[in-house]
């Protein structure tokens, strides 16, 4: 809360409440499954830190896969540069 970049004080205060019922959601899930807020937030973190790098290694593999060989030696991707 302390570094909120919000500059006006309606924008600082809607940031403070969404900070606050995250922690309630956080520490209502944690009670139920027998954890710490952080234990759970540490484990929700590497869940999703593994989707991400299994999302990439996929999009690695299908850009591979859409490669062909046209023209000879030319190839051509049919995927922007970028994906």
């Amino acid at each position: 809360m302390q570094r909120c970049q919000s500059q006006k004080q309606r924008a600082q205060l809607n940031h403070i409440t969404a900070l606050l019922l995250a922690w309630a959601r956080l520490h209502k899930t944690a009670l139920l499954v027998k954890t710490t807020v952080y234990a759970l937030k540490q484990a929700l973190l590497d869940a999703y830190l593994c989707k991400q790098l299994m999302y990439l290694a996929f999009a690695i593999l299908l850009r591979k896969s859409y490669t062909i060989k046209l023209l000879g030696d030319m190839y051509v991707s049919h995927l922007p540069e970028n994906f």
